[in-house]
């Protein structure tokens, strides 16, 4: 879609000195106007959150801090030193602003000020066909979808080539928003991309090829939920199937779900993460759940009971371990261990059956260690899968649709606001 933004705005210079002798029912005054204060509105948004410069700052900082060791190792390392950085970094934050997707509007509304302040005589509201040498004919538009909304299309065609891109900026009550459709086809191929946003709200972005193949994304500032959805076909998957990837982060809760369903709603993998507002803190992973075999991870920077952790200088050696009184706690496991001055990590990695797991594990008790997820169980995380799997299998998304409808596409085309709809 990058060649099709740079043919776009490439040509726009083009499309204001055409405008000239079109009729509006707004004068160019009243255009300029909001179309400065949107793209003033853009910049805003798109500006990097003061807390974000901070944190970087900080970390840039704490780049010269010097950790704790023991002094008969430097490998080995107390727990102090893991939570002096742990509570420090970001871990998983909840982020709407889409910088990079308001930022594409900002500069091509300031291209349309600019070229409209250029000319003496400009008319809005209308469309207009140009051809070019190079690319064929285009025909583009740019205007008020009422008075408050600008609206501005263009569409390119070359032999059996076809691309059209439309926006519209404005405000829903006190919410700024921006809306942006994408047609890309090539004889009978066709593809389509959408996005929408809406300040303190949402953002949504829908890209699809056909029926059997799209991408969904939609974050929602509200319940603070992140959604992605990829519909897959047999050429995509892991293994020759064709049917979903679809996973979801719940900030509220900090839980996130990654689950693979096939075309008959089987779960063929499920992963569950808990975390909290500095790391993962436990991991349940399932990627193939056509056998009993699965996968734990315990962030033990989130236990107590133990000493210290010997993290060795390379990252791929395997004789990291956690101490207790002298004693190696996890003689037969993998243990995961980084350290840095921003950054740490220190997981417990075993692989097992699901037959294997009882509460003692769970909790990390039968190594003598108390682990703060209190409470993890075996029936609170099998209370959990089962409410993802009902969740899943019932997903509605964007004004109710059913990714599961095999008419999804097609009725979701059917939404989209008629301002941003193809020029025929």
């Amino acid at each position: 879609m990058h060649f099709k933004k740079i043919i776009l705005l490439s040509v726009f210079s083009f499309f204001m000195i055409v405008m000239a002798s079109c009729e509006s029912v707004y004068s160019m005054e009243k255009f300029i106007q909001v179309a400065e204060s949107y793209a003033a509105k853009l910049d805003e948004l798109s500006t990097t959150p003061e807390n974000e410069e901070n944190t970087a700052g900080y970390q840039s900082a704490r780049s010269s801090y010097l950790l704790s060791i023991d002094p008969e190792d430097p490998h080995m390392h107390p727990k102090e030193d893991f939570l002096d950085v742990y509570y420090q970094q970001p871990g998983m934050q909840f982020d709407i602003n889409r910088s990079a997707f308001l930022m594409i509007y900002k500069n091509l509304l300031d291209e349309v000020v600019k070229e409209l302040k250029d000319q003496e005589i400009i008319k809005l509201d209308v469309f207009i066909e140009i051809e070019f040498e190079s690319y064929g004919d285009m025909k583009l538009y740019c205007g008020f979808s009422d008075e408050d909304e600008i609206v501005v299309k263009m569409d390119y065609q070359l032999d059996n080539m076809r691309m059209f891109s439309a926006f519209k900026t404005g405000y829903e009550g006190d919410q700024f928003y921006v809306k942006e459709m994408n047609y890309y086809g090539v004889g009978e191929d066709i593809s389509y991309g959408y996005t929408e946003y809406q300040e303190e709200n949402y953002y949504f972005q829908l890209s699809f090829y056909n029926a059997t193949e799209y991408i969904y994304h939609y974050i929602s500032e509200v319940d603070h939920q992140d959604v992605l959805v990829n519909r897959l076909s047999s050429t995509e998957a892991e293994v020759s199937m064709s049917g979903y990837q679809i996973s979801w982060k719940d900030y509220l809760n900090q839980n996130e779900f990654n689950y693979t369903i096939n075309d008959e709603m089987e779960v063929i993998a499920e992963t569950i993460v808990f975390f909290n507002d500095y790391a993962t803190v436990f991991h349940y992973e399932d990627w193939r759940t056509l056998d009993s075999d699965i996968i734990l991870r315990w962030n033990l920077i989130e236990a107590s009971g133990w000493d210290y952790a010997y993290v060795p200088d390379e990252y791929s050696s395997p004789d990291r371990a956690l101490y207790k009184d002298g004693v190696d706690l996890f003689p037969n496991d993998s243990i995961g261990a980084y350290i840095t001055a921003n950054f740490v990590s220190l997981q417990l990695i075993k692989r097992m059956t699901i037959e294997e797991i009882n509460d003692n594990l769970l909790d990390l008790s039968q190594y003598g260690l108390t682990f703060s997820m209190q409470e993890l169980s075996m029936g609170y995380l099998n209370s959990v899968r089962a409410e993802a799997i009902e969740t899943v299998l019932e997903f509605d998304l964007y004004s109710n649709l059913n990714i599961f409808d095999e008419d999804f596409t097609d009725s979701f085309i059917d939404l989209i606001d008629s301002d941003l709809s193809y020029i025929k």
